[in-house]
């Protein structure tokens, strides 16, 4: 008995991946805006647009995986938000993240030695 290989290959331009499994988008590059806070994060002045792009591009795996938990814990929320609410939201909560304070939070600073 002899067996033909080539009729038990499986070829895989044949297999229709779409059906079976759902491709998710890749993840936007490091230092790149998340998808959907495009008009949020616009709507902010430029200095805090620097500061946001700044931020992201110099986050830890661990802590774009949090941003991305707080982003995702607060979608029901950010439908009722306009995009300035939205922004500064955002810009707190990298801030946050991140470890930096924003420039708002650094004019509610006092400076006890003036």
């Amino acid at each position: 008995m002899q067996i033909n290989s080539q009729s038990s290959s499986i070829n895989m331009s044949d297999i229709n991946m779409d059906d079976t499994q759902q491709r998710r988008p890749p993840p936007p590059p490091q230092g790149a805006v998340p998808p959907g806070l495009e008009s949020s994060v616009a709507s902010l002045s430029s200095e805090q647009q620097e500061q946001v792009t700044f931020m992201l591009s110099s986050l830890s795996k661990d802590q774009q995986a949090e941003l991305k938990s707080f982003l995702d814990s607060n979608k029901s929320q950010a439908d009722k938000l306009s995009d300035e609410e939205k922004g500064s939201q955002f810009l707190n909560a990298l801030s946050q993240i991140s470890g930096q304070k924003s420039s708002s939070d650094s004019l509610l600073t006092v400076d006890t030695y003036a």
